[in-house]
């Protein structure tokens, strides 16, 4: 991890930097106990879960929300995007 610019103090992550901090961030997802305790439906169509109480639902969502904030280097689509050029890279 390095510095974006000389006076910038926001770090800035390499490809292998964010896939790493991507598989912290899903172990730490997957080990909390509202992750554990909430009752998911996943189907090809989409995922739903059932009412669960408040604050465990609060709890999970400031988690996950690093997984979908377009200024998270654990973005899914930056993810994908990683993953996408290793395979395409790969193929060669």
């Amino acid at each position: 991890m390095r510095l974006k610019k000389k006076h910038s103090k926001a770090p800035e992550f390499n490809d292998r930097d964010k896939l790493v901090l991507f598989f912290v961030r899903m172990d730490e997802l997957t080990n909390r106990k509202y992750y554990k305790q909430i009752d998911w439906t996943i189907t090809p169509g989409g995922m739903s879960l059932k009412v669960v109480d408040d604050d465990l639902f609060s709890a999970f969502l400031l988690t996950f929300r690093h997984f979908y904030a377009k200024d998270s280097p654990t973005e899914m689509d930056k993810i994908h995007a990683i993953l996408s050029r290793t395979a395409h890279t790969l193929r060669r």
